[in-house]
């Protein structure tokens, strides 16, 4: 009995290894030429895509649709390369320059939030120089690393105030005044001695302590 229980359960085993096998993606060629040309090819996955070939890869230039993406612009050896505009299922869309599938180089974000982002990405996020505005009016001028503010910049809020500096992770650095001990006291001596305050007096305590 317990043979035949051990036997049982390396089955159930056995059946749920190769039921997570992913399926196989395939591709037909639906139009034209899918080798070297233009043609349409259709993947099992959905993924849909019109336009250069070569050597059997997507290169060139051409419109590739999956998942509710739509990317229309330059190909290399089947991966987004050159220039191009990605208009996401999210509504956010992304048109400039891309390297190996990526945003790399220089691009405009829209975010259907009415944010938008002009400049240099690296890998996808924005990374480099570049102007960042915001929907209220306000807009970052400046560097950014891996999506954040960073390095100096300039912010412009809705009233116009302008703050300037440097940011780290997105944060403005403020910048602590160094004071030199000696002369703060010897400035507060002179400040009592000279003044015409009408409260100098009363100030004799804090002055003593010096």
């Amino acid at each position: 009995m317990k043979f035949v229980l051990i036997i049982f359960l390396n089955l159930i085993l056995i059946s749920n290894v190769f039921g997570q096998t992913k399926t196989k993606i395939t591709s037909q060629c639906t139009e034209w030429n899918c080798i070297n040309g233009k043609g349409k090819k259709v993947w099992s996955n959905g993924r849909v895509y019109i336009g250069d070939f070569k050597n059997g890869l997507r290169d060139g230039n051409g419109i590739n649709e999956i998942n509710g993406h739509r990317y229309e612009g330059d190909w290399k050896e089947g991966k987004l390369n050159g220039q191009g505009k990605m208009t996401y299922k999210s509504g956010k869309v992304y048109e400039g320059q891309w390297k190996d599938n990526k945003e790399n180089g220089h691009g405009k974000m829209t975010w259907p939030n009415g944010h938008s982002y002009l400049g240099e990405h690296k890998n996808k996020y924005r990374h480099g120089q570049g102007k960042y505005d915001f929907a209220d009016g306000a807009f970052y001028v400046g560097s950014w690393e891996k999506n954040k503010k960073h390095g100096k910049g300039e912010l412009t809020l809705p009233s116009g105030e302008i703050i300037k500096g440097t940011w780290k992770n997105d944060k403005r650095i403020k910048k602590v005044a160094k004071i030199d001990p000696k002369k703060y006291w010897e400035g507060a001596l002179n400040c009592f001695k000279y003044t015409n305050n009408p409260i100098k007096q009363s100030q004799r305590p804090y002055i003593d302590q010096l």
